[in-house]
């Protein structure tokens, strides 16, 4: 029970300070934040493609058909804060 505890500690700290460098880099990145977001999502989604490769996960079409609305709503709400944090 120890190990899993340690484990969940350190994956919220790597988190953390992963999103906490986040400031370093964009404040010496010479473009807008809303390219910076674009960026960050499409690199995003293309490491989850990958990893369903590499995982053989299948992909449900019809899942995503059912909840495009929300999906797009909370994608776009994302996007909306990345921009907001970057600038």
């Amino acid at each position: 029970m120890k190990k899993d505890n340690f484990s969940s500690k350190m994956s919220l700290a790597s988190a953390m300070v992963i999103f906490g460098t986040i400031g370093l880099f964009v404040r010496n990145i010479a473009l807008p934040s809303s390219i910076i977001a674009f960026i960050r999502g499409a690199v995003g989604a293309l490491f989850l493609v990958l990893f369903c490769l590499a995982t053989k996960k299948k992909f449900s079409f019809s899942a995503v058909k059912e909840k495009l609305l929300l999906l797009c709503l909370s994608g776009g709400a994302i996007g909306i804060n990345w921009i907001l944090l970057f600038e």
